[in-house]
């Protein structure tokens, strides 16, 4: 299932993302990123009733009750296809707990990739 925006509301431009990619990166308006995140990874375990567990980047879990809900799912090792990720994934699809829901709070291409 590949992404596709039905927003025909907002049409980017091309020549506002060559500014954006080129331009604003030449001349240090873009913010840099470390290419390596300093944050500890720990192998994600799903054992509490009562938890919230960022899996990077956009992804949490969280565990309620007996409601667990995922948010902004990624899962891929890069991001949009081809940007590495500065924090790895730290839990497979398969591994997760059951789902009651699953959130998405913003929309993005790399979002719902498996």
């Amino acid at each position: 299932m590949a992404y596709e925006n039905l927003d025909t509301a907002v049409r980017p431009r091309f020549d506002r993302f060559l500014k954006w990619a080129v331009v604003d990166r030449v001349a240090g308006r873009r913010r840099r990123t470390p290419r390596r995140a300093s944050v500890p990874i720990e192998e994600a375990t799903f054992d509490s009733r009562n938890a919230a567990h960022w899996l990077g980047h956009s992804t949490c879990l969280l565990q309620m009750g007996r409601a667990t809900v995922l948010t902004d799912p990624v899962f891929a090792r890069t991001l949009g296809g081809f940007i590495g990720r500065n924090v790895p994934v730290v839990a497979r699809v398969p591994d997760l707990p059951k789902l009651d829901a699953v959130l998405i709070s913003h929309n993005h291409r790399d979002h719902l990739d498996r």
